[in-house]
């Protein structure tokens, strides 16, 4: 579908789509995201079928294996809690350790599903406070009261954010024979 060019992120063009075409669950996919493995997909769509009753809003992360992507402003870093819901997004280092423990880091994956609801909630609002500062769209929703569901996976994404990112994917094409 075709969406107005003037939107300015991906959930504003999928709440558009929501408007027009009547689904369940509507899965965005960044494009900005390359090689997003069906897996993350499945993930998305099993979790809804659980908690469809409880959330508007279902989310990927995964644990940081590089510790270069711990400092980068362009990986956005995820605060989870127990019971698997999204307590925060920074491009910044989060959780700050004052500790002297080893902290485990997460990141988003960019793949997220929506409802019906939750895309007419994004679109009646304009960036809310953190959403303004960290750039970072699902934060709308914790802004503005609501819980997102995060689905911890293994799957690999590689979003291409600098020009140094293209050659992150190609080394991941390459590796895994993909043309």
């Amino acid at each position: 579908v075709m969406t107005n060019e003037r939107h300015l992120t991906g959930t504003d063009r999928l709440s558009e789509v929501a408007k027009k075409e009547d689904y369940d669950l509507y899965i965005n996919i960044q494009g900005d995201e390359p090689v997003i493995d069906v897996k993350s997909i499945n993930e998305i769509v099993n979790d809804y079928k659980k908690h469809a009753k409880d959330y508007e809003v279902f989310a990927l992360y995964k644990k940081i294996d590089d510790p270069l992507e711990v400092d980068s402003d362009t990986i956005v870093k995820v605060i989870v809690s127990e019971s698997g819901e999204l307590i925060y997004m920074s491009r910044h280092p989060v959780p700050f350790n004052k500790s002297s423990s080893q902290v485990v880091y997460n990141k988003q994956v960019c793949v997220y599903g929506f409802t019906k609801k939750s895309l007419s909630i994004f679109s009646e609002r304009s960036k809310t406070h953190n959403e303004q500062f960290e750039d970072i769209e699902l934060l709308r929703f914790l802004d503005l009261g609501y819980r997102v569901k995060m689905i911890e996976t293994e799957v690999n994404s590689i979003a291409v954010d600098v020009p140094e990112d293209i050659e992150k994917v190609e080394a991941f094409l390459k590796k895994n024979n993909l043309p």
